[in-house]
């Protein structure tokens, strides 16, 4: 089986003052792409969308190191 990206949605009530975390809906699929970059673009283009922190799996800086760490970001 070839490899694919999932984008998924899902919504979380956070009350941090609390320290209480509880997913209330989904995951729901958004859609399925055949590389990284294109799911990554992908969330990028979702109204609203901001990186978390440094942290999000669509900043492109992120999808360069992942695609490194597993042998495809290297340039031929």
């Amino acid at each position: 089986m070839a490899r694919c990206y999932k984008v998924w949605v899902s919504i979380e009530e956070i009350d941090e003052e609390n320290d209480h975390y509880e997913d209330l809906a989904g995951p729901d699929p958004l859609g399925q792409f055949d590389s990284l970059e294109a799911a990554a673009s992908f969330v990028r283009g979702l109204s609203g969308w901001e990186p978390d922190s440094g942290m999000s799996a669509a900043d492109p800086e992120n999808v360069k190191a992942y695609l490194e760490a597993i042998g495809e970001g290297k340039e031929e």
